[in-house]
């Protein structure tokens, strides 16, 4: 990765002018010149955006072009910028907080070199979620007139001198299974990584229909199975439905109703209507009721004799 400068901050500090901001100074200075009469002490800053970059990497190492050095080769160390700052408004009173022990420390040799920071466990934890403020470089000797100076991202440095981080990754291939539900329910499709296992889905549903399985054909050839079966490109599988047995309904005998016997009616004896004589016919009736009846009027006429002695 080599950003272009409004995707990365540089930029350098220097004690001897506390106040001021060296951007786009085309040269970005490290180091100490130590003085009877002064000191000056510079760093660079360094930030990259990370945004669409893989999340993690194998590499990342930090390139420098080297622009100018001292003599004597000294080491430079990559400390992990723990606040925010502007490349354009930082300077040496304003810089942000860094941690004490650097992360990744170097030595380089002649001009025109490239300088590297491996900085993979910094990049690796950016992507994890640690705030990404970038790395401040600083001299890790404190000896006189140890200093060097790089080339800045800006308009009159080629390009390929641009301060650059370099990743190094595994391409992740991926593959989309669609799955053909066949006039059932819509299956979502998945993205599964080259050789990979794609999970089974929720089956579809399809009203009279029984869900047999996914394949890779439209004519239901080869079963896929999803605990073995690896994805190798891009490929759609089909749902095989099973149409429900229609049960044969049992019907009901209709109960045969049960009917209540008519009763025989009990005979009304007719009356015999006895002549105007006011007597009754003895005739039709049976022989041991005209005996009663008999019977009856000799009582009544006996006790009519009765009364009238009585009276007498």
């Amino acid at each position: 990765m080599k950003p272009e400068p409004e995707a990365s901050q540089d930029v350098w500090v220097s004690s001897n002018s506390p106040d001021y901001n060296y951007e786009n100074n085309g040269i970005m200075r490290v180091g100490n010149e130590i003085d009877p009469e002064y000191t000056i002490t510079a760093y660079i800053l360094i930030g990259f955006d990370l945004t669409d970059l893989p999340t993690t990497v194998t590499s990342a190492v930090l390139q420098l072009v080297l622009y100018e050095m001292t003599d004597a080769p000294f080491a430079i160390g990559a400390h992990r910028i723990n606040s925010a700052w502007e490349a354009d408004t930082v300077t040496w009173n304003t810089l942000p907080t860094y941690e004490v022990t650097p992360a990744a420390t170097t030595t380089g040799a002649a001009p025109e070199s490239v300088w590297e920071w491996d900085v993979t466990a910094l990049y690796n934890s950016w992507q994890s979620g640690t705030p990404n403020y970038g790395v401040l470089l600083q001299s890790a000797l404190e000896s006189p007139d140890a200093g060097v100076g790089f080339c800045e991202a800006m308009g009159e440095t080629p390009p390929e001198w641009y301060p650059r981080l370099v990743l190094t990754y595994d391409e992740i291939v991926t593959y989309t299974v669609t799955f053909d539900s066949v006039g059932g329910s819509a299956v979502s499709p998945a993205v599964v990584p080259s050789d990979g296992l794609v999970t089974k889905p929720t089956d579809p549903v399809l009203a009279g229909n029984e869900m047999d399985g996914w394949f890779r054909e439209a004519t239901y050839e080869t079963e896929w199975l999803f605990a073995t079966d690896m994805v190798e490109g891009d490929i759609t599988l089909y749902a095989k439905w099973t149409p429900l047995a229609t049960p044969t309904p049992t019907l009901t005998p209709t109960p045969t109703p049960t009917v209540a016997p008519t009763p025989t009616p009990t005979p009304t004896p007719t009356p015999v209507v006895i002549p105007d004589t006011g007597e009754r016919s003895l005739g039709s009736l049976p022989i041991g009721v005209s005996a009663l009846l008999l019977g009856g009027v000799s009582l009544a006429i006996a006790r009519r004799r009765v009364s009238k002695r009585r009276s007498q």
